[in-house]
C-alpha cells in the first residue's frame, strides 16, 4: 500500500483529533493544522509522505482557507494537490468520515 499525508486545517480540535484517528486508521500520515499560516506552513514544509488531500475549513483563523488555496495552487508540489473546502464546520466530520471511507492506493 502507498502511504500518504493528509493535511487538515480546521480550528476545531474535535474535527482535527478525529480527522487523526480516521487517517491513521486507514495507515496514513496526517498533518493537523489550527490556523490558515500554519497550514501554509505545513503545506510547503518537507513531508516523508506525499500529500494526497487538502482538507481545509474556509473560514480559518489568521489566512481564511480560500486565501491559502490560492496560493498553494501558484506552488508546484501543493498546485495538483485536491482539495475539500468545508463551508460549514458542524459538517466537517461528516465529510471527513464519507471521505475516508475511499481506498487512496
Amino acid at each position: 500500500m502507498t502511504k500518504y499525508s493528509f493535511l487538515i486545517a480546521s480550528s476545531d480540535p474535535k474535527i482535527r483529533e478525529m480527522a487523526r484517528e480516521a487517517i491513521s486508521e486507514e495507515g496514513h500520515e496526517p498533518i493537523l493544522c489550527g490556523d490558515g499560516e500554519e497550514a501554509l506552513e505545513s503545506a510547503q514544509s518537507p513531508k516523508p509522505f506525499p500529500i494526497r488531500l487538502l482538507v481545509l475549513e474556509a473560514f480559518l483563523p489568521k489566512s481564511d482557507g480560500f486565501e491559502v488555496v490560492r496560493i498553494l495552487s501558484e506552488i508546484p508540489q501543493t498546485k495538483d494537490v485536491p482539495t475539500l473546502m468545508i463551508l460549514n464546520p458542524k459538517n466537517t466530520i461528516y465529510s471527513i468520515k464519507r471521505l475516508m471511507g475511499r481506498k487512496f492506493s
